[in-house]
């Protein structure tokens, strides 16, 4: 049982088949994590809640990955990039849209276009073809462990948050722009 009442959606086709959390990590799912084993809680810099966790970085995530793991005896980790972009763009029920899940930004993404400065509770815009959320905009999601960064935000242009899009940052760097989204392998 998920400790931390995360959806898991199941993807295939993309070597081994791995499920995906379907929203980025939240502050209600962060901060249980911080209660249970009294690491420092992150900065909130628009809200708590089901708003996804900001101001953490690779290593607060893999902090998180490692407690989960063993909670749920499950490999859990931070998408690769290649991960990432599969289940992005939909797996095999991919329709090749631009931003994931829709060729209309405004459906699926926050940006700065449409966000007001800042992030938005999760599962807010309408998910792509798997039932993922916000994979496009609300908040960039660290991918893998060296700063790999995909997704967009709700502060960049509409640009970033293509499914194509990727950036880089410090590993070690908390930001109000980025969080993570869980993996588990199979």
């Amino acid at each position: 049982m998920d400790p931390l009442g995360i959806t898991w959606t199941l993807v295939e086709g993309l070597n081994a088949p791995y499920a995906i959390a379907s929203t980025p990590v939240t502050f209600d799912q962060y901060d249980s994590f911080c209660k249970a084993t009294g690491y420092k809680q992150p900065i909130a810099s628009f809200g708590r809640g089901k708003q996804p966790v900001i101001n953490v970085n690779v290593a607060d995530a893999l902090a998180l990955c490692a407690w989960l793991s063993k909670k749920m005896n499950a490999v859990i980790r931070l998408p690769k990039e290649a991960e990432w972009e599969y289940a992005a763009r939909g797996g095999r029920r991919s329709k090749r849209y631009e931003y994931s899940g829709s060729n209309t930004v405004d459906d699926v993404a926050w940006h700065s276009g449409n966000s007001g400065n800042t992030t938005h509770v999760v599962a807010s815009k309408k998910p792509n073809e798997l039932g993922i959320y916000d994979m496009s905009g609300n908040v960039w999601e660290w991918c893998g462990t060296e700063g790999a960064i995909r997704g967009g935000s709700w502060s960049y242009s509409h640009y970033y948050c293509r499914i194509s899009a990727r950036d880089d940052d410090h590993a070690d760097n908390h930001s109000k722009l980025i969080g993570f989204r869980l993996l588990k392998a199979r």
